[in-house]
């Protein structure tokens, strides 16, 4: 995970903190969450929803942050790119999860 900053470009590295995914196959429902800082500036929260399609595959986006994934094809496992826009830069990750 990393923090780009658009004033210097250079990337830093950020602590992720309090991740939950949850997927519900029923109803092909997403919702996740995230706390992310880079070490000695505030935190900042990333909280997205949105539906699966039939492939699994999942997308969210708003004015300061976008994510996209998928689920394994077995549903024992999915992922995620995401990023954020703050005032100080951009936070830029990769999220995999399993059950």
């Amino acid at each position: 995970f990393a923090q780009d900053s658009p004033r210097t470009g250079v990337a830093q590295a950020a602590v992720v903190d309090n991740g939950q995914l949850s997927i519900q196959f029923g109803s092909r429902d997403f919702t996740t969450q995230l706390q992310l800082q880079v070490p000695g500036t505030s935190t900042h929260q990333f909280v997205a929803s949105g539906k699966l399609d039939s492939e699994g595959m999942f997308r969210a986006s708003g004015t300061d942050q976008s994510l996209a994934g998928a689920v394994a094809f077995d549903t024992q496992s999915a992922g995620y790119l995401f990023q954020k826009a703050v005032d100080s830069g951009i936070f830029k990750g990769i999220t995999l999860w399993s059950r």
